[in-house]
């Protein structure tokens, strides 16, 4: 079990990790933030928001798959989470055309 300083060190790194990712999307560099986030779950994998705001760069990017994932995991973690449910709706209705295995989780 880790200790609690570590824990909150973790989080403490995460909270960078996701200005960092803020900081690169706001300049549309949608790679580099998708990295800084996925870096701050590693550190914090129970925050909901991280893997929201992954989904937003990773749709910017084309990928579907990950993106619908990503809010999965996100409600999976937050069943409150409206604004993930609203988006994963919104996505699905304007990929008429995603490929099956990224749709099938998303459906159930």
């Amino acid at each position: 079990m880790e200790s609690p300083e570590k824990t909150k060190q973790q989080k403490q790194e995460s909270l960078l990790l996701i200005e960092e990712g803020d900081r690169l999307q706001s300049l549309n560099d949608f790679l580099g933030s998708i990295n800084a986030y996925s870096s701050a779950i590693e550190k914090d994998p129970f925050n909901a928001y991280t893997y929201y705001k992954r989904s937003w760069s990773r749709a910017q990017t084309g990928d579907i798959k990950g993106e619908l994932e990503d809010w999965e995991k996100a409600i999976e973690i937050n069943p409150a989470f409206e604004e993930a449910y609203a988006d994963r709706v919104a996505a699905l209705r304007n990929y008429k055309g995603v490929p099956e295995d990224a749709k099938i989780k998303s459906e159930t």
